[in-house]
């Protein structure tokens, strides 16, 4: 099956901000003018902190690469995270849905106390971390390889500690987060988010979904 990405380097760099992820463009816009100077987000300062030229090129890759593998799936495709990430998760899980594709989003809680046992060896289990540190994560790999699900780490650390165990490591360079501290995890859920919204728009154009499809989703809201 023909692959359509979207050229995501192209539409950053030319500042078209209308083609990319919401979520980023409320970082990328500068924010009410009663703030001061110093304090205003804009998109290079988004870009730095994302390490945007360091990702530029493997990312339309890594798009293409996790896009295949929600096409090729017989299964369940299963989003986990914890804390902002599980958020990222659920956000995820649900935009894939309503590209018709079969997604859940997956407590690392409840999967722990039985809930692991919705995953099977047709299915993919889709890890968000930072560095792949997450207790609760470390806990719910084994069982989830127990199971023979097919095992994904998108994290932002290129030395996660989740990589030697998952089958596939979607890696997203990060300089360092917008937050002022350096620790909010800001930039990190959105370069994440971005992906994310990017792999479910490339869904839509490999399955051909026409927008009748789509709108008959909605179709019970519409009424």
């Amino acid at each position: 099956m023909e692959m359509i990405i979207l050229p995501l380097s192209e539409v950053i760099l030319e500042w078209d901000l209308s083609q990319v992820s919401q979520d980023a463009r409320l970082l990328a816009c500068s924010v009410d003018r009663g703030v001061p100077e110093q304090a205003r987000i804009n998109v290079i300062t988004f870009l730095q902190s994302w390490n945007y030229l360091g990702a530029r090129q493997e990312f339309p890759d890594l798009v293409q690469a996790f896009t295949q593998l929600c096409t090729d799936t017989k299964g369940v495709i299963f989003f986990s995270g914890v804390g902002k990430r599980g958020f990222v998760a659920q956000k995820c899980a649900q935009t894939l849905v309503s590209t018709s594709a079969l997604a859940v989003f997956l407590s690392p809680t409840n999967a722990l106390h039985g809930d692991i046992g919705l995953v099977g060896p047709n299915d993919v289990l889709v890890l968000f971390s930072k560095s792949g540190a997450t207790e609760e994560l470390n806990i719910l790999i084994p069982c989830a390889i127990a199971r023979s699900a097919y095992f994904v780490d998108i994290s932002l650390l290129k030395h996660s500690n989740f990589r030697k165990m998952c089958d596939m490591h979607v890696y997203l360079p990060l300089e360092r987060e917008l937050c002022p501290f350096y620790l909010a995890p800001v930039t990190s859920t959105a370069i994440q988010m971005l992906f994310c919204d990017t792999v479910s728009i490339a869904l839509m154009k490999t399955k051909n979904l026409a927008r009748e499809q789509y709108a008959w989703l909605y179709e019970t809201v519409s009424q």
